[in-house]
């Protein structure tokens, strides 16, 4: 039977009425378009990881894709401090056991709370990163299909609506951001094959943008 199952289909359906409603209230950086476009570039990564031979579980990367910004530190709220995926999921998992197993479930929690480029790049800085880290095809999948989300055109969409909507920063650190972080979603900072080959396109994109600001910014148009 092909990916999704009957029983799949209803927990993913589930899954994005709960991600719906969780994040109604958030600006369109980080709302559910945002999160869908991560779980189809993540699910794309896998379809080309599973052509190559690697094993990649379809349900997990979706499903992680989906919940990876639910308890977001930037849109937590107070009543959500101190919770971690697997508590806000608890009752989902318990719902859909039928389509999502155990291992699936501990899988996907842990995969969504470790997406984070900044948790991963100060986790490396303490040490702290474990083989799985390393390994983990669903992880992998799931990291690169956020960090292609935040670059190119998109990017360039989604850097600016949280500028504005968090009211911080002048347009100088908005191009600062560029150069501090996403010029340098490229290359080996991606897991995948594939990540690595939409980054090139998506990386072209902002480049150009930000030398016709900086231009423009000068006077020099």
């Amino acid at each position: 039977m092909g990916y999704p199952s009957p029983v799949q289909r209803l927990a993913i359906d589930a899954a994005e009425a709960l991600v719906r409603s969780a994040m109604a209230g958030n600006d369109p950086s980080h709302d559910f378009e945002h999160v869908d476009r991560v779980r189809r570039n993540a699910l794309r990564i896998a379809r080309n990881l599973l052509e190559a031979g690697e094993e990649v579980d379809l349900l997990s990367v979706e499903l992680a894709g989906l919940f990876h910004d639910l308890l977001d530190d930037k849109y937590r709220t107070s009543a959500q401090a101190g919770l971690t995926v697997a508590d806000l999921l608890a009752d989902f998992f318990e719902a859909h056991a039928d389509a999502v197993s155990t291992d699936q479930a501990a899988l996907i929690c842990r995969v969504a709370e470790n997406v984070s480029w900044s948790k991963e790049k100060r986790m490396h800085a303490e040490g702290k990163l474990e083989p799985w880290h390393e390994t983990c095809k669903e992880l992998h999948c799931v990291q690169d299909g956020d960090r292609i989300e935040a670059i190119g055109a998109v990017g360039i969409f989604r850097c600016a609506a949280y500028s504005g909507a968090s009211r911080r920063g002048s347009i100088r650190d908005f191009i600062d951001h560029f150069h501090e972080k996403l010029f340098l979603i490229e290359g080996q900072r991606l897991k995948t094959a594939l990540g690595r080959e939409l980054a090139e396109g998506r990386q072209a994109i902002m480049r150009s943008f930000i030398q016709d600001l900086e231009r423009e910014l000068n006077c020099l148009d």
